[in-house]
């Protein structure tokens, strides 16, 4: 699994060098939008997690991120998981039909690439935080 994260991160490096600078990131294909953070994209038919780098979606499924959110956010779990299918719809519309890019910034703990992804050139990512159900990425905290 390392050598093939390897692979992956010296191929966007590579590729970022040949991508002209007006457009950000190498050209993916987004294979299946996982929740409003998370992407499945593909290169050449080899397929990776992206994770939007500096964005918390808020969670689509019960779960302790959920709850955390719910606490943080002085929500109710049915307020957060609906917002979290609607950030999903969200990135769905905002990638719907145009040139993706991905620029990498690095591999997260869950071995997902991290990083921006543009459509038509403009940052999904800043875009996903115009939302009510997005916000800028703090780690969870014990209390």
């Amino acid at each position: 699994m390392r050598n093939i994260l390897t692979a992956i991160v010296l191929i966007f490096l590579f590729l970022m060098l040949l991508v002209p600078k007006a457009s950000p990131g190498v050209r993916v294909d987004i294979v299946k939008v996982v929740d409003g953070d998370t992407v499945v994209a593909s290169i050449d038919d080899n397929q990776f997690k992206i994770r939007l780098k500096d964005i918390d979606c808020y969670e689509g499924t019960i779960n302790e991120r959920a709850q955390w959110q719910a606490k943080k956010f002085h929500l109710n779990i049915e307020d957060i998981t609906a917002g979290g299918e609607l950030a999903k719809q969200a990135i769905e519309t905002e990638l719907k039909d145009k040139q993706i890019t991905f620029e990498f910034k690095g591999i997260d703990k869950y071995n997902r690439a991290l990083g921006y992804i543009y459509a038509n050139n403009k940052n999904v990512n800043k875009r996903m935080l115009t939302t009510s159900y997005c916000h800028p990425y703090e780690k969870m905290t014990k209390d």
